[in-house]
């Protein structure tokens, strides 16, 4: 494994999600649609978000060597 990086954020910090346009935007799309990065992300996460959280605001629960976990409704979002 790499060096690890230093977080920006800790536990407890609520951050916004991007919107599908400025990620793909920033990073383009794949040849699966999906926004292109290292993680891909896919319109039906985007959709998942606009339904659970309509201000795309999250609370980060648990912060990793190189991302964040973000715990919502028994699921867990990998943020790096």
């Amino acid at each position: 494994m790499g060096v690890a990086r230093l977080m920006k954020y800790g536990v407890g910090d609520r951050v916004k999600i991007k919107t599908w346009e400025s990620l793909e935007k920033e990073f383009g799309l794949n040849s699966s649609e999906g926004i292109n990065t290292e993680i891909p992300f896919v319109i039906s996460m985007e959709e998942y978000l606009n339904k659970n959280f309509p201000d795309k605001i999250l609370t980060i629960n648990e912060v990793k060597e190189e991302y964040y976990l973000i715990k919502k409704n028994e699921l867990y979002f990998v943020v790096r």
